[in-house]
């Protein structure tokens, strides 16, 4: 299948979707912008088709390793969007698709733990898989990683055109960033807070960058948003519970820390401020991880050293 062709399919398919959607995205499939047959523009973003061949073969930006937020590129065009193509049953038509963002592909990039040695920093091609788990969903794997198991936070939404761009706010960085009324106030915006304790008063002023929510959503899950500090869970109404996400090493400026599973704590509020705030130490000790969920200890040394014990200075 060429790249032209599975373009089209897909474009048919988000096409149909917004149509029958409320939403009102902004579609160009033949942009003058650019003479890449793969590419159209998604709210005024370029969109970058990912057709199979032996898996999907996705450029990254080998950057990432250093902690940089820049956009891959094809043909030297930065794209911002990832749209991958998946098959039918027949292996002729492109049955569904799957739009990510590039930093959400960024995360699945640094959650790689090279299973067969090989780290795959010195190329830019990347080959990964979709396996489709029923028709809304899908398990996204590169192609070293094991077929027999599945790692927190790679389950994708299918078909997925209104979340993905239906479903967006600007950030100060310049990059697009999905919100979530489910996150806090503080993990939206930047902002600065004041505490106060019986020994000291200590102002704090923090930048938060928040994007692709879906790793907060299974981290939350997989511990049923109960406080991976204190085991409490906040019950709302019916069978509702609810937990906030928080990056160890924060998101935002000045800290840049990683939008990846082994940085992301579930917590209940009381806990995310205390941790927000500095006036809490994390040790291994204290956590409640499972064999699938584990924060890195370099996180934990970040938080410490850097939020803590330079906080109180």
């Amino acid at each position: 299948m060429t790249v032209s062709e599975a373009t089209r399919q897909v474009l048919e398919l988000i096409e149909a979707d917004i149509s029958a959607s409320s939403l009102d995205i902004d579609l160009d499939p033949n942009p003058s912008s650019t003479d890449d047959p793969g590419k159209f523009l998604l709210e005024g973003e370029l969109a970058r088709v990912v057709q199979p061949f032996n898996g999907f073969h996705a450029n990254i930006n080998l950057d990432w390793f250093e902690g940089s937020d820049e956009r891959p590129e094809i043909q030297r065009e930065p794209f911002y969007w990832y749209v991958f193509a998946l098959r039918g049953q027949s292996g002729e038509e492109v049955e569904t698709y799957h739009v990510c963002d590039f930093l959400s592909l960024k995360s699945h990039v640094l959650d790689f733990e090279a299973p067969e040695g090989n780290d795959h920093r010195d190329h830019h091609d990347w080959r990964g898989e979709i396996q489709k788990l029923d028709s809304d969903t899908g398990y996204f794997r590169w192609g070293d990683e094991p077929t027999d198991e599945q790692r927190l936070g790679r389950q994708v939404q299918l078909r997925n055109i209104e979340v993905a761009a239906g479903d967006v706010s600007p950030t100060t960085s310049g990059h697009r960033t999905p919100s979530d009324n489910e996150e806090s106030a503080r993990e939206r915006a930047s902002d600065t807070g004041e505490i106060q304790n019986e020994n000291r008063r200590r102002k704090v002023t923090t930048s938060r960058v928040v994007r692709d929510t879906s790793l907060a959503r299974d981290v939350k899950e997989h511990h049923n948003h109960e406080c991976q500090l204190c085991g409490n869970t906040l019950h709302l109404s019916g069978d509702e519970r609810y937990a906030e996400a928080h990056h160890v090493k924060p998101l935002g400026s000045p800290h840049d820390g990683p939008d990846v599973i082994k940085n992301i704590l579930c917590l209940c509020p009381n806990c995310h401020v205390r941790l927000d705030y500095g006036t809490r130490e994390l040790s291994r000790s204290d956590l409640r991880e499972t064999d699938r969920h584990r924060i890195d200890d370099k996180y934990i040394q970040h938080h410490n050293q850097k939020i803590v014990e330079e906080g109180a200075e």
